[in-house]
């Protein structure tokens, strides 16, 4: 896929003018884009495309929960593996391993701000 190709040597703009003229556009297209802004840090971004999906499948609810626990965002992935438990969609493997990776984050704060009250 050209969007990938783009995306993973670093020619952002080139992915999404692709995206952009592209006539019919599945999953796993969207999936590259909201991927592509995950490992640009761009979370925003990344959102925006992954609330923009016509119809998600677990490839894109793992990658937008790992881009919000990877970067910090623990509470966010959190919300996000709620909703996307609300919205029937069964959690894998990966899934798990993203929200695990938030809890303990999320742990390490608690008990960070409890040691420098």
């Amino acid at each position: 896929i050209m969007i990938q190709a783009y995306a993973e040597n670093g020619r952002l703009q080139d992915a999404i003018w692709v995206f952009d003229k592209m006539p019919g556009r599945d999953v796993v297209s969207w999936n590259v884009l909201v991927n592509m802004y995950r490992k640009c840090g761009s979370l925003d971004e990344a959102r925006s495309v992954f609330d923009k999906i016509p119809q998600r499948n677990i490839v894109s609810w793992n990658v937008m929960i790992t881009a919000y626990s990877q970067n910090g965002h623990s509470k966010e992935a959190l919300k996000l593996f709620r909703q996307m438990k609300l919205e029937g969609m069964e959690p894998d493997k990966i899934t798990f391993a993203s929200i695990l990776d938030a809890c303990s984050n999320l742990e390490a704060l608690e008990e960070g701000k409890e040691n420098h009250a």
